[in-house]
């Protein structure tokens, strides 16, 4: 996950050099490529933390339904952001700058996550 995080991340760099059709063309292919390396373990650590104890497998469907208004709830916020920032100013580093905040919020993702995965792991060992 943390792989994949920073792979996407990496692919967006390019275009605070240049950007021309090249540049994003290796972004979109880099995207595509590594955007599982990140989701699949993502989705895997989220069924793991629904099913760590009784009550949350109880609640599984409701968790579920949490879970994509959550990430639906991210791509809406990072859409308005992208809104905003052309509204106020679409110049052509504003546009990196926000492509290069909403790529490292995977990394975001995977801190907080793996905080989580960490102290339901111990508490399981105990």
């Amino acid at each position: 996950m943390l792989a994949g995080g920073i792979l996407l991340l990496a692919v967006i760099v390019p275009l605070v050099w240049k950007v021309s059709y090249g540049t994003l063309l290796v972004m979109g292919i880099g995207t595509a490529l590594f955007m599982p390396l990140y989701m699949l373990p993502m989705t895997s650590i989220s069924f793991d933390l629904m099913g760590e104890s009784a009550e949350s497998v109880s609640k599984r469907v409701e968790l579920v339904v949490l879970r994509e208004l959550s990430l639906m709830s991210g791509r809406l916020l990072g859409m308005f952001a992208f809104i905003g920032v052309l509204s106020v100013n679409s110049s052509q580093l504003a546009i990196i700058v926000l492509l290069l905040v909403l790529g490292a919020a995977p990394l975001g993702s995977w801190i907080v996550l793996r905080r989580k995965l960490h102290r339901s792991r111990a508490g399981n060992m105990q």
